[in-house]
């Protein structure tokens, strides 16, 4: 397993921010959480470390319910948030993502990720201008990234400047301290912690994401919809009537047999 004080401390320095774990420089530290594995293990973390540096007060977790979650994460992020005395705060999407996909009738895809960048970021921005104020302030915006989820994750760095949340009075820094992480190390930090992990896993599930997510391998769709089969019912409905395939060359029929 990573060291805590591996991952935590040793990331090159930004101008006028020291390291992104010296959280004593920052007004506000937001953690988004999904309620899975990787965001439950930081969430975890970045608490221990910041009951040391007394500043759990300013730990905030914004979970985005794009409105196709499992029913069962609503639940688990509101456990994350009294186990680690984490104030929780559920944040929505002026339109759920079920809605999106009709309205534009195409399903999300690898190349055109709306139901993260409508439903989960533009949500989570949202949050974070309301949260902060108008006023000059620090934020440290952590997420729960893992190196080894993708190809896409594998490079994204640890610690930077996010200019998508920042403006000319909020300087927002991301950090993602699990990027180095492998699996065994996130599920050791949440037995370490004697927590519970979420229902899907249970199930069978590989990742936690959306209950019938575009991206999710076949199993995890068929243990989403068995779950949360008025969803199901809704996605081959719409399949049906825009006459789009669930993912290319597969439709979601054909998954769900």
């Amino acid at each position: 397993m990573i060291p805590i004080q591996e991952s935590l401390f040793d990331h090159p320095a930004i101008p006028g921010i020291v390291t992104p774990s010296d959280m004593t420089q920052y007004d506000h530290i937001i953690l988004s959480v999904s309620g899975g594995k990787d965001s439950q293990a930081m969430a975890i973390t970045v608490q221990q470390e910041a009951v040391k540096q007394a500043v759990a007060d300013r730990l905030v977790m914004v979970w985005a319910d794009t409105g196709a979650e499992w029913i069962e994460t609503d639940a688990h992020c509101r456990y994350i948030s009294r186990e680690l005395g984490i104030p929780l705060v559920v944040a929505k999407p002026n339109q759920s993502l079920p809605d999106m996909i009709e309205r534009r009738t195409l399903w999300p895809s690898s190349a055109c990720r709306y139901c993260t960048s409508r439903a989960k970021l533009d949500t989570v921005i949202g949050f974070v201008r309301g949260y902060c104020g108008k006023e000059m302030q620090t934020v440290l915006h952590i997420t729960g990234e893992r190196k080894g989820e993708s190809a896409h994750r594998a490079l994204l760095p640890e610690f930077e400047l996010d200019k998508l949340y920042s403006s000319q009075k909020r300087t927002v820094i991301r950090w993602r301290p699990m990027l180095r992480y492998e699996e065994t190390d996130i599920w050791a930090v949440i037995n370490g912690a004697g927590m519970n992990r979420h229902i899907a896993y249970d199930a069978g599930n590989d990742r936690l994401s959306c209950a019938i997510c575009i991206l999710a391998n076949k199993e995890d769709i068929r243990n989403g919809a068995e779950y949360h089969p008025e969803l199901a019912e809704r996605y081959l409905k719409f399949e049906r009537d825009s006459g789009h395939q669930f993912k290319h060359g597969t439709p979601l029929k054909e998954i769900l047999k």
